[in-house]
């Protein structure tokens, strides 16, 4: 028998046995990782899609439920060997002075990419794998894990070994761990619907919480890998080949390696129990940040923001969306999904809008600047349609102020609005959005002259009346943030360069541009 089809049971024997023991935050273990992501190997390669992006990914989900500092998780992508190299030698001389203080370290070197059965490949050369082992060997640190996210390459197993029962101060793990993607002879797959590789998406989703199966908060090395080999070989299957992910292990010691702590995350996706499949989109990138299975672990660690979680029944699509924008905790149940198409799902990920209108009032104030009109107040409304980042819409606005020259003074009242379109980030909490678009205005004034009772007095009309049309350009930027799953407000302000026809005193028609800016504050509700 293979090992690739031991080693899930081996793994979970050899790291079963303390579950309670060995977290950095008890026995004060430093984290650092080198993570290397090509999208471009040698000539002969075909460029992959995602391999960047994975490396990110893992960059993140280190950062924040791995116990890696971002200035400790060294992130390479697209770079040169000597780059990779560069990145471990600076690892090893910050390893290197822990260590001689007393201290203990673990490292994680994470490869998403091209390979063969020699070395890795990148733009600018390759990396040999037997160099790369022996840079990684020379580090002290007490544990080292290399997460290999290429074909697999032919090398003699480590075997796995377990060492004598020590004492607690000792107990922790010692030595090294390679974990590959595939097995010799296997490619490594990428897939479009997930926007990453196999492996990837399930090493992630699996740090996530996916593969907390003791729902404890923590995961381990022995649930990720079991994690990430079941699912990965299912979902191999529904392709062209097969893919087998595969461990080497080199250990002593009897205390578990923790790899995340989705406990400590400050946002959780809770899914209902069965045999469902749940893909998590985070909205505006429409990147999957996770998967879950109502058959496995229920909650999913996820950063604060907005996402749209698919469900896969059978045959059937459904979706729902949910904000985490500021944290907690959202239990889903079945009637907060909404069936949809699965070609529509796939055309659109996580930019498929269920609500995509949004409708609201705004107050406002207009200053107005280069003419008689002095501070307005400005209210209306605005009905908005988005589809991914690209918003579209169109406002309607009643203004009223007062007009004040040395010959005139009184009031001016207006309707104005336009439609426009922008581009909208989420950066959560919060979500900004920038647009342009055009304004068109029709104001009425009713002026009064000045003195106007001593002009009355000589019969001399002191009322006067006018209306003109403006039109020109608007841009505008908008901070909103949510109240509720379908409420949210806006800060909001707009700037417009209004073209208007004026006639001066000897009556010479002229072109007059009139800038305006509106801060405004706005409630929207989508539907």
């Amino acid at each position: 028998m293979r090992l690739s089809h031991l080693a899930p049971l081996a793994a979970s024997l050899l790291f079963g046995a303390a579950t309670a023991r060995a977290q950095p935050s008890e026995t004060g273990d430093a984290r650092f990782a080198v993570i290397v992501g090509a999208n471009f190997g040698n000539a002969g390669d075909e460029p992959l899609l995602y391999a960047e992006q994975d490396a990110k990914r893992v960059r993140e989900v280190l950062a924040s439920l791995g116990q890696v500092s971002m200035e400790r998780a060294l992130l390479v992508n697209g770079g040169s060997p000597q780059a990779v190299l560069e990145a471990l030698a600076k690892t090893r001389a910050q390893i290197a002075a822990l260590t001689a203080a007393g201290k203990r370290a673990v490292l994680l070197f994470y490869f998403s990419g091209h390979g063969d059965e020699e070395s890795l490949h990148l733009a600018d050369g390759d990396l040999a794998l037997a160099h790369l082992r022996d840079q990684l060997a020379q580090i002290p640190s007490t544990v080292t894990l290399a997460v290999l996210d290429a074909c697999r390459t032919p090398r003699g197993a480590k075997g796995i070994s377990r060492g004598p029962s020590v004492t607690l101060a000792a107990d922790a793990p010692r030595g090294t761990v390679e974990i590959r993607a595939s097995a010799t002879g296997e490619a490594a797959q990428e897939s479009h619907e997930l926007g990453g590789s196999l492996f990837t998406h399930f090493l992630v989703s699996g740090m996530r919480g996916g593969a907390d199966v003791d729902r404890n908060g923590r995961v381990t090395l022995a649930e990720l890998y079991s994690y990430v080999y079941g699912r990965t070989l299912l979902r191999s299957t529904q392709g062209a080949a097969l893919q087998h992910p595969t461990l080497d292990v080199n250990l002593s010691g009897a205390g578990d390696l923790v790899l995340s702590y989705p406990a400590h995350a400050s946002a959780f996706l809770s899914v209902p129990g069965g045999a469902d499949r749940y893909l998590v989109f985070a909205r505006g990138s429409s990147s999957v940040v996770g998967e879950l299975s109502g058959e496995g672990a229920l909650n999913l660690a996820v950063p604060p923001g907005q996402y749209l979680v698919a469900r896969r029944r059978g045959s059937s699509t459904s979706v729902a969306e949910v904000d985490l924008g500021w944290g907690g905790v959202r239990e889903l149940t079945s009637d907060d999904f909404r069936p949809v198409s699965r070609e529509q799902l796939a055309a659109r990920g996580g930019g498929l809008e269920l609500r995509p209108w949004q409708l609201g009032p705004h107050v406002g104030a207009e200053l107005r600047f280069g003419g008689a009109e002095e501070v307005a107040l400005q209210a209306g409304a605005e009905l908005s349609w988005r589809r991914g980042a690209l918003i579209a819409g169109v406002d309607a606005n009643f203004v009223t102020g007062t007009v004040s020259t040395a010959a005139f003074g009184g009031q001016q009242r207006a309707l104005t609005g336009g439609p426009y379109v922008g581009y909208q980030l989420h950066l959560s909490p919060i979500s900004l959005a920038a647009d342009a678009g055009l304004e068109m205005r029709w104001a009425w004034l009713h002026l009064e002259r000045a003195e106007a009772d001593r002009l009355r007095a000589a019969s001399i009309p002191v009322d006067e009346r006018r209306a003109y049309g403006a039109i020109g350009p608007r841009v505008g930027v908008r901070l909103s943030l949510p109240l509720a799953a379908r409420l949210s407000i806006s800060l909001e302000g707009s700037a417009s360069l209004l073209l208007r026809r004026e006639v001066s005193s000897d009556g010479t028609a002229e072109i007059a541009a009139r800038p305006v800016v509106c801060p405004r504050i706005a409630v929207a509700w989508s539907f």
